[in-house]
């Protein structure tokens, strides 16, 4: 299995060469919190082994936050630092490669808060950080977001583990989850991506027109364009570079024809919205597209003041399918981080598409992108909807039919 210092190594390199693709004098930034630093030596270390001209770390701190939110003026929550935007914009601008850390030092940090004062938080960063997630979205840059464990993630997800062995036990989770411990590591993911291309190429192949989910609690209907096109194991740039926008990855997805929406849907996992807030047992209704009804356990009013910033956060702009042999699913445990819980159930997400799912999309107009259903908005957030209860049919564009999930599997 080898040693941690070892295995974190690969991890990190895994990241570097696999998530962003690091060239020779490529410039990097890192944003992860205070907590994640020894993931964060070991991506500098290793990006300064291949070459990158300049790796720039931003830390942040969630007790900071959270002190934010309690003593801070209200108008005061709308600041976003003039030099974090600077940083970002010239990152889009010189084509740099970024790395986002998850793994929360504390998932129960905001309890308490006043819905209204986070939301405040996170909608002053959507509205001013907006170009930098259409530069994401558009596959502007090289990015890729990886996980970090902790200690007070580490024990929420094994409550029964005492002592300095929960945040190990943690790692040994993630090291398995992104096949560090497989003999020939590459070849391993090599052989895993393949498979979802596969999978990606078979859809696209049927030509799917309605997508239609059945289970518990769920009776949906979501349409897509007939220029819809099916990603998995892997994303382009702009200039045709590979890289890995999520690790783990588990999912072939594509952009639903927002307008086409309808019916009822029961949430599967639990949702750690914007890192920092937990909602249980969401339940969601649609209607021409629309979110007409929203419930869920405490954590839902933080996001019903979100999905206010604009219309477009009210609909949807991915449609996710992951198998039950995904080995964040066949682990048995719930994450508390949507980076992992995503990658065990097939899942939706309100808020912004990504372009690169419809033929010719980065290269479309608003105007363009409302006329195929590509939906535009500040945010995006992925809710986990399947399981092995629930089945997925799809009526295509040549008048058939076909089951596309069963029992946690594709059916083909």
């Amino acid at each position: 299995m080898g040693t941690f210092a070892g295995n974190l190594k690969i991890y990190a390199d895994l990241i570097l060469k696999r998530g962003i693709h690091l060239r020779k004098d490529e410039y990097v930034l890192i944003v992860a919190e205070a907590e994640h630093r020894k993931l964060v030596l070991a991506l500098a270390e290793g990006a300064y082994r291949i070459g990158a001209s300049y790796v720039n770390v931003i830390y942040t701190d969630e007790r900071i936050a959270r002190s934010r939110l309690d003593y801070s003026s209200a108008d005061n929550l709308s600041i976003v630092p003039e030099g974090k935007i600077a940083e970002l914009k010239n990152l889009v601008k010189i084509k740099g490669c970024y790395i986002r850390l998850t793994g929360s030092e504390d998932p129960s940090i905001l309890n308490g808060i006043d819905s209204k004062r986070s939301s405040a938080v996170i909608s002053a960063k959507r509205k001013k950080l907006d170009f930098f997630s259409i530069a994401v979205t558009e596959n502007r840059l090289k990015w890729c977001v990886a996980g970090a464990a902790t200690e007070g993630l580490a024990g929420e997800i094994f409550p029964d583990v005492r002592g300095g062995n929960v945040k190990e036990r943690l790692w040994k989770e993630i090291f398995g989850i992104c096949r560090i411990h497989e003999k020939d590591v590459n070849k391993a993911w090599d052989k895993h991506v393949e498979r979802l291309k596969r999978f990606a190429d078979r859809l696209n192949t049927l030509k799917v027109k309605k997508l239609h989910y059945r289970g518990p609690g769920t009776d949906l209907t979501v349409g897509l364009h007939k220029d819809a096109i099916w990603e998995g194991g892997g994303s382009e740039t702009e200039w045709g570079e590979c890289f890995m926008p999520n690790i783990p990855t588990e999912e072939v997805f594509t952009a639903p024809d927002y307008r086409t929406v309808t019916g009822v849907v029961q949430g599967t996992r639990p949702l750690f919205f914007n890192d920092s807030i937990l909602i249980m047992d969401i339940r969601m209704e649609f209607k021409d597209g629309k979110l007409v009804g929203l419930d869920g356990s405490d954590g839902i009013e933080s996001l019903r003041e979100v999905l206010k910033l604009d219309a477009g956060a009210k609909r949807l702009g991915e449609v996710a399918l992951v198998e039950k042999t995904s080995p964040v699913f066949t682990s048995g445990l719930i994450y508390y981080d949507t980076l992992y819980d995503e990658n065990a159930a097939s899942h939706i997400a309100l808020g912004t598409a990504y372009p690169e799912c419809i033929r010719n999309g980065n290269g479309l107009s608003n105007t363009e992108k409302d006329r195929v259903g590509l939906n535009r908005s500040k945010v995006h957030i992925d809710i986990m909807i399947g399981s092995p209860e629930v089945s997925i049919d799809a009526e295509l564009y040549n008048g058939g039919t076909e089951s596309i999930m069963k029992d946690g599997l594709f059916n083909f």
